[in-house]
């Protein structure tokens, strides 16, 4: 039995070598392998490091975003340019300022008077506009214009109610100038405009002495019940509509 005893310690002394060497051995793989690890990490961050360039996208991203806020500012103002352009042409060009009445009205025609009147109107009857004088002198050297809204006449009764008076018929509607006394309308400045325009000299031979009619693009015609000694001037506008003047031949 001793004997027996004796030859298993000297195994067991074995197997505990045995345990050790192998749990060294485990222990040496595992630094290797962990050596090993870091071996391949340091080679990993040396491949990108400082020396190398940045990433395509730090440096070439803010460059596009810039150069696409330029070409955009620079199609914008392009269009805002081109809408200017336009614009202003629009604004300043001849057709709108030489036609602000609208399309010429063929003779004789007129365009339809408003539901109601002008506030600077004396009178108002269906639409038609009335400046009216009568008195001695009491529109002399005035301006009559008539409002561009809608029909217009002007009645002057009275010596020299309206002598030397400018009066101003609206752009395309009908118009009527009426003189009644002894030099009502003596030396009065009558611009026709785009709608049918009538004068009537009446009761006296002086009436519309030295009166300057001017026709307009319209109809433009005088009527004098009287001959006048000093008939009006009429200026023609170059118009294919009438322009003239019946019964006021000097006697």
């Amino acid at each position: 039995m001793p004997r027996a005893r004796a030859a298993r310690e000297p195994r067991r002394r074995d197997a505990g070598c045995g345990t050790i060497d192998l749990v060294r051995g485990i222990g040496v793989a595992v630094l290797v392998l962990v050596g090993a690890c870091n071996l391949n990490t340091e080679g990993l961050g040396s491949g990108s490091g400082d020396d190398d360039p940045p990433p395509a996208t730090s440096s070439t991203g803010p460059v596009s975003t810039t150069t696409t806020a330029a070409e955009s500012t620079g199609s914008s103002t392009a269009a805002v340019d081109e809408t200017s352009g336009t614009t202003g042409g629009t604004e300043g060009s001849g057709t709108t300022a030489g036609t602000t009445g609208g399309e010429p009205l063929a003779c004789g025609d007129a365009l339809p008077p408003p539901a109601d009147c002008d506030q600077s109107c004396d009178a108002c009857q269906d639409g038609e506009c009335g400046l009216v004088c009568i008195g001695e002198m009491i529109c002399q050297g005035s301006n009559l214009e008539c409002p561009s809204d809608g029909p217009c006449y002007v009645r002057c009764n009275g010596t020299r109610s309206c002598a030397e008076a400018t009066i101003t018929c609206p752009p395309q509607h009908a118009c009527r100038v009426e003189c009644f006394g002894t030099e009502a309308c003596a030396d009065v400045v009558l611009v026709c405009g785009g709608g049918p325009c009538d004068l009537q000299c009446n009761t006296s031979p002086v009436a519309c002495s030295r009166l300057d009619f001017s026709c307009g693009t319209n109809d433009s015609t005088i009527e004098c019940n009287t001959d006048q000694d000093d008939p009006p001037v009429v200026h023609a506008s170059g118009s294919e509509c009438e322009c003239s003047q019946a019964g006021c031949e000097a006697k």
